[in-house]
């Protein structure tokens, strides 16, 4: 049986993967060569630095593979998309 941690981590990174897929997790503009990712990795910047270095070396192999070409062959500046305050209300019942 294997341990929590080798099973989890590969599910993590799977989920990681479909998160910068998706337009909530990362944008890229081309025309300025500017890679806008989640405000999570700006608020957590501490945990992902302290896991990669950086937060792009951190993104980086996550992200879908025609972005992350592009990142690893462009001087591209990195930011951060506005958060979506609304996916912290609750529906009242």
């Amino acid at each position: 049986m294997e341990d929590g941690v080798s099973v989890t981590q590969p599910q993590l990174a799977s989920a990681l993967d479909a998160f910068l897929a998706s337009p909530k997790g990362a944008t890229l503009h081309r025309e300025q060569a500017h890679l806008r990712i989640s405000r999570i990795f700006e608020w957590f910047s501490e945990d992902f630095e302290g896991a990669a270095g950086s937060i792009r070396e951190y993104v980086t192999p996550h992200l879908p593979e025609d972005i992350r070409r592009f990142v690893q062959e462009n001087e591209v500046t990195l930011g951060s998309l506005p958060y979506d305050w609304s996916l912290n209300e609750s529906e009242s019942p």
